[in-house]
């Protein structure tokens, strides 16, 4: 062989670090055939510079490739094709060549040849960049998910129908506790202490500088972002601006502090990435809050439904979804389980491949449900007591295998619109025949022995809805007012009791969004990852309202509304076990220069109000220098500008500053 073809073949085989064994002396294709191929490429396909730059970089290891390395090496025959043109690719094989020569015919005869040339390659070394396969689409080939065996009839009585009881009982605390305690079960001390801990560690790695952050510190933080969503202003620092200063996050924190603060917080140690998975610098601060969560006493009738963090910035990558239906189409998609009063109890980060990281399926699971099925399996395990639960979906979430499967396997019971594909051959009527029914017309068919009943209900238009326990019957249909256009008045229309189910309980995480939507903190920032804290954050002080309106039910007190509440919770964080109003010191720990501002500036009073010539009166005041004059110290003030300004014999400044 060749020096130059044993340069080539390493190459494409890159050594091993495992040594040699002699089981794997044989191969598969005759060495002369290798030969003869790379004696080809040698010729033909590689220019001068290519050679020159191979002589180069195997000038040192050239006396180590030899018998021995394609011995070790080629165990699994890899199938190579050479294109029919040469591509742009700079990397493949085909484009190796420079400029064509005049003796090229040999090497366009091979460029057309279809007829496959195998080589062995090692059984653990990835596919070179550098070879074509013969048929990609083969690698990731997707296998067709399995349907169950469906026998769909007509039936007058379901006997799989069960009774849910309307009224949710929850186990509640014996006393109405205060909003800061309802708020540290979701937003606990882990919390804190994690972004501390993180926060300090990443302001050394970053800038190397000492942070001097602590938990009391960051809990003013947290109360101060949680006045934000409260008192919305155009940008952050208008709460600390003169003319718009608002006391209650000014006095707590200076802003360049707030700054320092914020440009620092983190939730993870940067040294210690996780490659399969997108989403590892938030997933200890989601994996606390979630956790917490699933802690709290679950009510028996959920709703699974995807939620939307906002995100526009371009930070994230594809990362970000876009979803056209949805009041926030971009950011960060989250399947969520939520109560039916709006309670998030559990959810999950859509990152692709890694979104059901730690979450085993069986073989049947993988063989008969997609994304959408697998996600209600994965946030039903997390519910603790299984049996007679309900759970409501959407249709993309719906398949009927899934509403049998639950029923059989966990006991759980479910509802949902299903589309026009998952019917699964149910002969139910077409939808340009129902169309031309009258307006609140459905027809249903149902498997006994799975357990499923599907029903289609022309509303405005047609609806398909399949269940595991809805009991249905035609001479028991409520009655439901539809405003009709032809009438130009409410007119009554049937309304099975399939869909009255649904309605009822479906809207559980868009209650939930909802309660987050009305006073969202917003943390501009050009991390991608700021939006997840801002969303935890919410949903924290959202679960703790809901929880605490429990009690207040149970014990018959007067609840607050969601807006005094969350301010109470902020006041609480920033004002517990502190001074009364007042700057707080910088710590002693922290290298960062810390501004020091003996008194506030006053503000220069409006051109308007300065010339007015109205009920400008001087009055005695703490002695200071005067706004009109470079030298002068007084104690006079004027009271409607709020300036110092000299009045006495010689130097009369108050006349002076309010007259052109």
């Amino acid at each position: 062989m060749f020096s130059r073809s044993k340069k080539m073949l390493a190459l494409i085989n890159p050594p091993l670090d495992s040594g040699s064994s002699e089981e794997d002396d044989e191969l598969e294709v005759d060495p002369l055939e290798i030969d003869h191929l790379l004696e080809i490429l040698d010729e033909d396909l590689v220019d001068e510079e290519y050679n020159k730059m191979l002589n180069e970089e195997f000038e040192r290891d050239f006396e180590t490739v030899g018998e021995d390395l394609i011995q070790q090496n080629l165990e699994v025959p890899l199938v190579i094709e050479l294109p029919a043109t040469p591509t742009s690719n700079n990397n493949s094989i085909s484009n190796i060549s420079g400029t064509e020569s005049s003796g090229s015919r040999r090497s366009k005869r091979l460029f057309k040849s279809s007829t496959p040339v195998t080589l062995p390659t090692p059984t653990d070394q990835l596919i070179s960049p550098n070879i074509c396969l013969s048929n990609p689409t083969q690698v990731n080939k997707k296998v067709p998910l399995k349907h169950f065996d469906f026998k769909w009839k007509k039936c007058t009585s379901e006997k799989f129908s069960v009774d849910i009881p309307i009224i949710q009982s929850y186990p509640t605390n014996s006393y109405v506790k205060s909003p800061l305690e309802y708020f540290l079960i979701f937003f606990s001390n882990d919390v804190f202490e994690l972004i501390v801990e993180q926060s300090n560690l990443y302001c050394f790695q970053k800038f190397d500088k000492m942070l001097g952050t602590n938990i009391k510190e960051i809990k003013d933080l947290v109360g101060i972002s949680l006045i934000m969503g409260i008192v919305k202003m155009p940008a952050y620092t208008d709460y600390w601006a003169p003319s718009t200063k608002y006391g209650q996050v000014s006095n707590v924190m200076s802003l360049r502090r707030y700054q320092q603060l914020m440009r620092c917080l983190h939730f993870c140690d940067n040294n210690c990435p996780d490659d399969f998975d997108r989403f590892f610098k938030v997933r200890k601060l989601l994996d606390i809050i979630r956790n917490n969560c699933l802690s709290v006493p679950q009510g028996k009738r959920f709703s699974v439904d995807e939620m939307m963090i906002p995100y526009k910035g371009k930070k994230a990558g594809s990362r970000k979804q876009y979803m056209k239906n949805k009041p926030k189409k971009w950011g960060y998609k989250m399947f969520v389980r939520a109560g039916i009063d709006g309670m998030v109890y559990d959810f999950l980060v859509y990152s692709g491949d890694c979104t059901f990281r730690g979450i085993t399926f069986s073989p049947r699971e993988m063989s008969y449900f997609g994304l959408g099925p697998r996600v209600v399996i994965a946030l039903s395990i997390s519910i603790p007591d299984k049996p007679m639960s309900v759970i409501y979906f959407d249709n993309f979430f719906t398949t009927p295998e899934l509403i049998s499967y639950l029923r059989s396997e966990f006991g759980i019971l479910s509802l949902g619109t299903i589309r026009k594909q998952h019917l699964r051959g149910c002969p139910l009527i077409e939808d340009k025949k129902l169309m031309k029914q009258p307006r609140g017309t459905y027809e249903y068919l149902c498997d006994k022995s799975k357990k499923v009943i599907i029903l289609k209900w022309l509303d405005n238009k047609v609806v398909s809805l399949a269940s595991s326990y809805t009991q249905e019957s035609k001479s028991n249909t409520n009655i439901i007012q539809r405003y009709s256009k032809d009438a130009k008045k409410r007119v009554p229309v049937p309304y099975p009791n399939i869909v009255k189910e649904y309605n009822t309980h479906m809207g559980g995480v868009d209650l939930a969004d909802m309660l987050v939507a009305l006073y969202r903190t917003g943390l501009k920032s050009h991390k991608w990852y700021m939006s997840f804290f801002s969303q935890m954050l919410d949903i924290s002080v959202n679960n703790a309202w809901l929880l605490y309106r429990r009690d207040c039910e149970l014990h018959k007190e007067k609840e607050k509304r969601l807006k005094e509440f969350r301010h109470e919770i902020a006041v609480a964080l920033t004002s517990k076990d502190k001074p009364r109003l007042g700057r707080r010191p910088a710590l002693e720990n922290s290298n960062f220069p810390v501004k020091k501002i003996r008194h506030e500036i006053a503000p220069r009073p409006y051109t308007e109000i300065r010339y007015d010539k109205t009920d400008h009166c001087p009055t005695f005041t703490k002695k200071g220098r005067c706004r009109h004059c470079s030298a002068g110290q007084t104690s006079i003030i004027c009271l409607k500008c709020n300036v110092r300004l000299c009045l006495i014999e010689g130097r009369n400044c108050f006349q002076q500053f309010h007259y052109k």
